[in-house]
């Protein structure tokens, strides 16, 4: 998942041959550069990080105040509050759809960047919600997530 990262603004993620950069090419790179990381402090430990925070976005389905609450568990890296706010302002700079394509690039953008064991993202409005979780193929740790209130 990191792979993207790491090529030039303009390098193709699969064979690093020199392309013309997109728009939509140009928007996420914005919003991952945006979405730095730092070094989980031990990552031999599995713990939930929580980040929260409201957005104000236009479109169609998510017009108006989208509540935001990400929950991962990290691997080799973590986020800073302050980023993932810093981000958020990025995020809320672009048009969506709805809330599933908004949810879509907030969880795949994480991935990328953080490579989290785990993670767990709500997006909701007054009157729609969307869900979606991840997790590496083989991390698997039940008693901590039963730990967590999920309402």
């Amino acid at each position: 998942r990191r792979d993207d990262r790491r090529q030039g603004p303009t390098g193709c993620g699969r064979c690093g041959r020199q392309v013309a950069m997109t728009d939509g090419d140009s928007q996420l790179r914005r919003r991952r550069d945006a979405l730095t990381t730092q070094r989980n402090p031990n990552p031999d430990r599995d713990r939930v990080s929580t980040l929260t925070a409201e957005l104000t976005i236009p479109g169609s389905d998510g017009s108006g105040t989208v509540a935001i609450d990400l929950r991962y568990v990290a691997d080799r890296d973590i986020f800073a509050p302050t980023v993932f706010s810093d981000y958020l302002e990025i995020v809320a700079t672009q048009s969506w759809q709805d809330l599933e394509t908004l949810a879509d690039a907030i969880l795949d953008d994480v991935n990328n960047q953080a490579v989290p064991r785990w993670l767990w993202l709500r997006l909701a409005t007054p009157r729609h919600a969307v869900i979606q979780q991840d997790r590496q193929p083989r991390w698997d740790n039940q008693e901590l997530l039963a730990t967590l209130d999920f309402s």
